[in-house]
């Protein structure tokens, strides 16, 4: 709270605006306090720690957690499981995800020569790798699937000097998502 750069919009954070933040992480298990007779130490959870190495938003971050109970149900159509106002539920019944796993094969030759920096395209082969190994497994799960997808779009979409190549790319994931999902 001493820090000069901890404010917001210039103003320097009050007492009440820090411990306020701290509750929230807090409730959302991302930070701990540990109180001593001289000090109160904050420290980062292994759920707090993921929170940072995912980039983004603490609220992005947790707009992404599983919000309810889920149900994993083979070969069942039209079934509703659970009573809870939450429910996330995933049928699988003969999803073919093989144009995904195409379209992750075509990210990973093409990723040297979109003229992306070599975090960019580091990260492009690993978004393409999960979306591959998603789409690929006996019974694909479809949030699995769009969720590797729109990781793997959202990189190609960062990468901000358009080339051929790339417009070719993201042409070819939005015909590959079509092909699976219909949407």
């Amino acid at each position: 709270m001493e820090d000069a750069l901890c404010s917001f919009a210039g103003d320097p954070l009050t007492e009440d605006e820090v411990l306020s933040a701290l509750d929230y992480l807090r409730e959302h298990a991302l930070v701990e306090r540990v109180v001593t007779d001289a000090e109160v130490a904050i420290l980062i959870t292994a759920q707090g720690t993921r929170c940072v190495l995912a980039g983004g938003t603490v609220n992005d971050f947790l707009s992404r957690q599983p919000t309810g109970d889920t149900y994993n149900i083979t070969d069942s159509h039209g079934f509703v499981a659970g009573s809870q106002q939450h429910v996330v539920q995933n049928n699988s019944f003969g999803l073919d995800a093989s144009k995904l796993a195409e379209f992750a094969q075509q990210v990973r030759q093409f990723a040297p020569s979109l003229g992306a920096s070599t975090e960019q395209q580091s990260q492009l082969i690993l978004d393409a790798e999960v979306l591959e190994e998603a789409a690929t497994t006996g019974v694909p799960e479809p949030g699995r699937i769009r969720a590797a997808f729109d990781r793997l779009n959202a990189t190609l979409t960062a990468i901000g000097t358009a080339t051929p190549g790339l417009t070719m790319l993201v042409g070819a994931g939005q015909s590959a998502y079509q092909a699976v999902f219909g949407a």
